[in-house]
């Protein structure tokens, strides 16, 4: 189990990164590195989406350097279903050389901004990371569904699991069925 948080939003460094070091939890950062040291106002986001304060880039060193592994979220945020495979790979490319250039890592695995997935993020993914995460909200299955399973993964969000109790059962069968409905919930309402 590893927990992530995308985009580098300041309470990550402040709240989250304390409690993670305190207990020696493993964590990925994936990076909107444009937006390094600004708030979270980027093109893509929605009218009336709250506002956050970023990390800045010492922030964002500190985080790696107390085991925090940074990885990519693109420069910009942009729901890459709506980009072309030369404007995805440049996202992909600038965000990868701004980490690797401050920080002296290169990332190994994305997250798609809003959990996007079109067949060219899939390809560009493909090619750049060993995997990829996105927002679909369910369990990592035992028995692969595809050969590109590494560039689809899903993940718990913590929004729908905030109750203590269900982290305590994250295995067990009512938490699982709680999980399952939220996902289908989800996907009747059309988000991913």
């Amino acid at each position: 189990m590893t927990l992530t948080f995308d985009d580098g939003l300041r309470s990550v460094v402040r709240e989250a990164l304390p409690v993670l070091t305190a207990n020696r939890l493993p964590s990925h950062l994936f990076l909107t590195t444009g937006f390094v040291g600004a708030t979270n106002e980027w093109p893509s986001q929605p009218a009336g989406a709250p506002v956050f304060e970023m990390m800045s880039w010492d922030e964002v060193e500190t985080c790696l350097s107390s085991g925090m592994t940074i990885e990519s979220h693109t420069v910009t945020h942009p729901d890459l279903r709506r980009l072309d495979r030369a404007a995805i790979e440049q996202e992909c490319e600038e965000a990868d050389e701004e980490i690797g250039r401050r920080l002296g890592v290169v990332p190994t695995l994305m997250a798609y901004p809003y959990g996007g997935i079109s067949e060219a993020a899939l390809q560009v993914s493909r090619d750049r990371y060993e995997a990829s995460f996105s927002t679909t909200l369910e369990y990592l299955a035992l028995r692969p569904r595809d050969r590109l399973w590494r560039h689809r993964v899903p993940r718990l969000d913590t929004y729908y699991l905030r109750d203590p109790r269900l982290y305590r059962h994250l295995d067990r069968l009512p938490t699982r069925s709680y999980v399952a409905l939220r996902a289908l919930l989800r996907r009747l309402r059309g988000s991913t």
